[in-house]
């Protein structure tokens, strides 16, 4: 896999100067500078562009105007992206409730509750990834939110700070055996881990057809899955027009059991990329993943 482009943006100093703006400015001029600055990122982001247009065209095929519109739309709506995590800074859960237009697949989640063993939540660089945690903190559920270390102290507080609030537990995988701990415990006590699992770091993968290529995911989630009972299930939240958002959950992913664990994890894996393709053929220009996958 490719080196990891990050964002301009996404540093310490800009999320704190978009919260201070986001508490004192309206929304419309708000979106207004984002699209401005999302034109600007993609104008001086090169590996980043081409990163994310490499993946458009896995989504758009071989049609160059199609990929250059989905990017410029991709860079424009992640702009709003951020302005909705700074204006969110400052809602009760209550009031970010009222920001969803509907949840599709909400039977699915009853269901996972149903069976009572914790829910092991996939996601992806989709659309606002932080208010699918924010959403299931608020039916009343214990959520913790699994990710990797941030390079700077004053963006992983950012963050960190950002889920506490609404009563969100941030688990940090590091390089320790003892790392999976809090994870196995937190289902074991029938709560939900959210991770997201469409950038691979670090080993523990195996390649299915993504977008009609090989592409890594990782185990994890199905080693997670398997040692707890918990449910699988991938959950996306999507923007529908500046500030509304729509949940989807596409579906559960069951484990077979069929006794040749390499095959299982590979027939998991494998449902899980079909479920992710079919959000991000949805919604191609809110996949905020600016490294070739």
């Amino acid at each position: 896999m490719s080196a990891i482009h990050r964002h301009w943006l996404n540093r310490g100093f800009f999320y704190k100067a978009a919260i201070f703006l986001a508490a004192r400015l309206p929304r419309r001029p708000l979106y207004w500078m984002a699209a401005g600055i999302g034109d600007l990122s993609r104008l001086i982001m090169k590996p980043a562009r081409e990163g994310l247009e490499a993946n458009l065209a896995r989504i758009a095929g071989d049609d160059p105007e199609a990929v250059a519109r989905l990017s410029r739309a991709t860079f424009r709506n992640y702009g709003a992206y951020l302005v909705d995590l700074a204006r969110f800074h400052s809602l009760s859960a209550a009031d970010v409730g009222d920001i969803f237009s509907a949840v599709e697949g909400v039977e699915h989640f009853d269901e996972a509750v149903r069976r009572g063993k914790g829910i092991v939540v996939l996601t992806g660089h989709v659309g606002n990834w932080e208010l699918g945690g924010i959403y299931f903190a608020k039916e009343g559920f214990r959520t913790h939110v699994l990710t990797y270390d941030e390079d700077t102290p004053d963006l992983k507080e950012i963050k960190e700070g950002f889920r506490r609030g609404y009563g969100i537990e941030t688990i940090v995988v590091g390089e320790s055996p003892l790392a999976s701990l809090p994870v196995i415990r937190a289902l074991r006590e029938g709560g939900l881990v959210a991770m997201l699992v469409d950038r691979v770091q670090g080993e523990g993968t195996r390649e299915v057809s993504f977008f009609g290529r090989p592409t890594p995911f990782p185990i994890g989630p199905v080693v997670l899955a398997g040692l707890t009972g918990a449910a699988i299930m991938p959950a996306f939240v999507v923007m529908e027009g500046k500030g509304v958002y729509r949940g989807i959950i596409p579906g559960l992913v069951e484990t077979p059991q069929t006794g040749d664990r390499e095959a299982d994890i590979a027939a998991v894996l494998t449902e899980i990329a079909r479920l992710f393709e079919g959000v991000i053929r949805r919604y191609p220009d809110q996949f905020y993943n600016f490294v070739a996958i």
